[in-house]
């Protein structure tokens, strides 16, 4: 029976926390995307100098009757996070995956505000994401589907997470940690 409570316990345990999700104005054309630190999870990979990651991934789907809810392809971004040791400063980089620009680069030299930059999306229109009100009317009850993973990036053998994930079925991951999908409902 303990042995059962644990197994469960274990995606609540190392589980990122649930993404926060507001509108950036009044019409409801942007979202603004937050999470909260897991300080533990954050402290020991950066004093160990090694990069952390947050993937960020959102979706627009719509709920179908007897059927798996239909989503589009997912808008991925992520966010990284390292210190540097001879600047005694922190480089976040903020890359959108599939975009044809490079990686934006910021150097700051405070844990708090690099970890600020890189655990938020402050603007994303919901153009980015796929979404028209003609492709998915308000009768299809549309939502956005978030999903934040993170990553200590060097910081475990992928043999040893394989074997873990296996072990727990697929409920823990060494080295990474998950919110799952949160849905976001996008009409009242």
């Amino acid at each position: 029976m303990i042995l059962l409570q644990v197994i469960a316990a274990l995606p609540v345990m190392f589980a990122v926390p649930e993404p926060v999700v507001n509108w950036t104005d009044a019409g409801h054309n942007a979202l603004r995307l937050e999470v909260p630190e897991r300080e533990d999870f954050s402290a020991e990979c950066l004093k160990n100098g090694l990069e952390l990651r947050y993937r960020f991934e959102m979706r627009v789907c719509r709920r179908r009757m007897l059927w798996t809810d239909g989503c589009d392809a997912a808008r991925v971004q992520i966010q990284s996070v390292q210190y540097d040791p001879i600047s005694e400063g922190y480089r976040v980089s903020i890359d959108l995956i599939g975009d044809k620009e490079s990686p934006k680069v910021t150097h700051m030299q405070s844990e708090s505000e690099a970890m600020g930059l890189a655990l938020r999306i402050p603007s994303v229109a919901l153009s980015e994401i796929g979404y028209s009100t003609q492709r998915f009317p308000a009768e299809k009850e549309p939502y956005i589907g978030i999903r934040v993973t993170a990553d200590c990036k060097g910081d475990y053998n992928e043999t040893i997470s394989q074997i873990s994930s296996f072990i727990t079925l697929g409920l823990l991951e060494v080295g990474s940690t998950d919110s799952g999908w949160v849905d976001f409902r996008l009409t009242p």
